[in-house]
């Protein structure tokens, strides 16, 4: 866990800085977000909200929705973390528009939405979200590590509509 973040952070923190001198501005953007991904690991949540901001703001910048919409997934992340759930909202909505061309990143946009919705206990909204990224997810050949979250996010929806069902 701590060791983990703290490895990805001080990666991240080192690609980033020498992305900056060597003036190559869309690395150090990348590295922002996974630095803002290690911050949200250790908790360190106003850290991980400023690296995703500049990450955000530095994609739309040079017009790579694609990277900008990942950006903005982490974003909804850290803002559901910190509990501020209306920019949570906002930043998962804007995240499933700039990813509507690829369904596995928008599979991931969706679930992190549907994240907030089980944090606001929005079961319907909550579920209808994840359902979503699953079925994405089956139109997709590709395997990665965020197909374990999106199936964890629809199991935790669908548990929640459940419980309020009873």
């Amino acid at each position: 866990g701590g060791e983990v973040a703290l490895a990805q952070r001080r990666g991240a923190d080192a690609a980033r800085a020498a992305s900056r001198r060597l003036g190559l501005h869309h690395v150090a953007a990348v590295a922002e977000v996974h630095l803002a991904s290690a911050h949200l690991t250790e908790d360190a949540l106003d850290e991980a909200r400023g690296a995703c901001d500049r990450a955000i703001e530095a994609f739309t910048r040079h017009g790579n929705r694609r990277l900008a919409g990942l950006a903005r997934v982490t974003r909804c992340r850290v803002a559901t973390a910190m509990l501020d759930l209306d920019r949570a909202v906002v930043e998962g909505e804007r995240a499933i528009q700039l990813l509507e061309p690829d369904p596995a990143d928008q599979a991931l946009a969706f679930a992190s939405s549907a994240e907030t919705h089980l944090t606001l206990r929005d079961a319907a909204g909550a579920l209808s979200l994840s359902e979503r990224a699953v079925t994405l997810l089956g139109t997709t050949e590709v395997v990665c590590l965020e197909d374990a979250f999106v199936h964890l996010v629809h199991v935790d929806a669908l548990t929640l509509a459940a419980r309020l069902a009873e």
